[in-house]
């Protein structure tokens, strides 16, 4: 909240024997919002693709149902780290019950994150490293899987290198006020498009600031809504994946029947953008 101009609203989500403690430090900060563990199975409303990796994940399922189909911008977990099948993953508490004094950790994957930040239509993933995580290398190698696989913003952060957050604030200022931290961060690592450091012509169908030439005005505004619908926000996320996929070796250049077919496709989503916006009223088309 204190790493940007623009006005912030934050979801929390913790595990059980930790609710009452962040009820209690963040219940009358303005602007959030602690969302209680769940009990039971999940809502029969709440449904999950079941050829999604993500819907295996109780959190992602919880984090889900309490969104009622809202965007995020920024996805931070902080988490242990474990490595799964040699590659690295959060270890999150589990859901399911254990024994008194015993404790029980999931495994997410890469994959299941990645699919999840699309769900909800993030554009940036942070992951923060616990204090006394057994593997931040896990962690990193997850936030690094994640900044290869699709478009945005990646940043991990080491808790143990920088207790009191100072670094973790100095980049979310870089990266979402574009204020340079102006000093060395060794408690952060940042993952971000490479105009950011080497300002490049931008690449074929990019803006200036190398943003996709995909999406319509219309839905650069929904896009800057305070209360865009996920599928807006994913579906963008999508575009922008498939922009980014598409160019060739040199980061810069289109095939052309690809870039048709991009064409294509762009008009299709905006255009669904367009007619759902403007006869249901579902989100303000001005930012």
């Amino acid at each position: 909240m204190h790493s940007t101009t623009w006005t912030v609203t934050i979801d929390v989500f913790v595990q059980a024997d930790a609710s009452a403690d962040t009820h209690r430090l963040l219940s009358s900060v303005p602007g959030v919002t602690v969302h209680d563990p769940p009990t039971g199975a999940p809502s029969p409303d709440y449904q999950v693709d079941p050829s999604s990796a993500a819907g295996r994940s109780r959190w992602f399922t919880w984090i889900g149902e309490q969104l009622t189909g809202r965007s995020v911008d920024v996805v931070h977990l902080v988490s242990d780290g474990i490595f799964l099948a040699g590659r690295g993953a959060l270890a999150v508490p589990s859901f399911e019950p254990t024994l008194p004094g015993k404790t029980r950790s999931d495994a997410i994957s890469a994959t299941e994150v990645c699919r999840a930040l699309d769900r909800v239509g993030a554009f940036s993933f942070v992951a923060t490293s616990c204090p006394g995580n057994p593997s931040p290398a896990a962690m990193r190698d997850l936030s690094d899987v994640v900044a290869q696989s699709r478009p945005g913003v990646v940043a991990f952060h080491e808790f143990d290198e920088d207790r009191r957050g100072t670094e973790l604030v100095a980049a979310q200022k870089m990266l979402f006020d574009g204020e340079p931290p102006g000093e060395p961060l060794p408690g952060a690592i940042c993952w971000s498009h490479p105009s950011f450091v080497r300002f490049p012509e931008p690449p074929q169908l990019s803006k200036a600031d190398a943003t996709t030439n995909l999406l319509s005005d219309l839905t650069y505004s929904v896009l800057a809504s305070a209360d865009t619908p996920a599928w807006v926000a994913a579906g963008a996320r999508a575009l922008e994946g498939l922009h980014a996929r598409a160019l060739g070796a040199d980061g810069f250049h289109i095939d052309p029947e690809v870039e048709v077919a991009l064409h294509a496709v762009a008009k299709s989503f905006n255009d669904t953008v367009h007619n759902v916006i403007s006869n249901n009223g579902e989100v303000s088309p001005h930012g």
